[in-house]
């Protein structure tokens, strides 16, 4: 997924539709993540997982000056619920695009 502003890209992630046990990340996704911030020449980008034991974390890649933001969403909320968590969500996307 990515944000463009006529020809600058602004914000870039991925969403995964599988749960994540607190602190184990996919090396992949990262990798995955990481390649997506370096193609758009971003300082950062971010992972959203469909479930998961940690609600966030940021992981910094210390040699590339980029950081990978992971946030998990509580799919097994009710429908409202689940709605306010993809408004805040979307409040972060928006809020990293502006910063870009």
């Amino acid at each position: 997924m990515s944000l463009w502003a006529g020809n600058r890209c602004t914000f870039v992630g991925d969403v995964k539709y599988k749960r994540v046990r607190l602190g184990a990340y996919p090396n992949a996704d990262l990798y995955q993540l990481t390649a997506y911030t370096i193609a758009t020449g971003l300082r950062s980008g971010m992972l959203i997982y469909a479930a998961g034991e940690d609600p966030a974390a940021v992981h910094e890649v210390i040699h590339l000056g980029k950081l990978l933001e992971l946030v998990a969403l509580d799919l097994s909320q009710q429908p409202n619920g689940i709605l306010d968590q993809v408004g805040q969500l979307a409040g972060r996307i928006r809020d990293a695009a502006v910063a870009a």
